[in-house]
């Protein structure tokens, strides 16, 4: 099942954490700790960003860091040895330098039908697309 986490409650998890962690997850180090793991196990370029995406859900809390291997290997599509290694890179590099980690019990993830009730909300418009057909 992926993580469908909005914006705004990114944004509000994102500002409950302590500034440190807040500094750990903007910082350049913690770019390139996951760039790195990624290249050194031959993770494909287009999904690195994926990997740093799910990397930040683990900081913020709305996963475990236990289960950021799992997420890696369902969600972002990597091999199941390489989605193991790079967890325990980005935990070793990154997530050993938190303080206080946050839980994934913290987060309020919306029901299917709080999503669907937002999906009606958002007026639909005409698609203007047009594209010749040969």
């Amino acid at each position: 099942m992926p993580i469908n986490i909005t914006p705004e409650q990114y944004k509000e998890l994102f500002n409950k954490l302590p500034k440190e962690t807040q500094d750990l997850a903007l910082s350049e180090k913690t770019a390139m700790s996951v760039f790195d793991s990624c290249i050194a196990n031959d993770v494909d370029v287009d999904k690195i960003s994926e990997v740093g995406r799910y990397a930040d859900y683990v900081l913020v809390g709305a996963i475990k860091e236990d289960d950021l291997a799992d997420a890696l290997e369902r969600e972002v599509g990597l091999e199941k040895e390489s989605a193991k290694k790079i967890a325990e890179d980005i935990a070793a590099d990154v997530f050993s330098k938190i303080g206080e980690k946050p839980t994934a019990a913290a987060v309020s993830m919306p029901s299917e039908d709080e999503i669907d009730e937002e999906m009606e909300e958002k007026p639909r418009r005409k698609d203007t697309y047009r594209e010749t057909v040969e």
